[in-house]
């Protein structure tokens, strides 16, 4: 019996996204605590991923920027 060749599944277990658009997702008025304000979407995470060959991500939401919104 053929040994099954083994895989391994490179997953990026802590990402922060920010949307460009701060009409639809603004940033909080009073952060809880002040940090960089940078734009980083998920066509330029999934980009990036692709590249360094990363198959999976899990977003973390970035509360310094959105505090309590989860929307994006």
């Amino acid at each position: 019996m053929a040994k099954a060749e083994e895989t391994s599944l490179m997953i990026d277990t802590h990402v922060h996204l920010v949307s460009a658009n701060t009409a639809a997702y603004p940033h909080a008025e009073r952060p809880p605590f002040e940090t960089a304000r940078y734009v980083h979407e998920v066509d330029e995470l999934l980009a990036e991923m692709a590249g360094a060959g990363i198959a999976r991500a899990a977003a973390v939401q970035p509360f310094g920027i959105y505090a309590t919104d989860n929307a994006y």
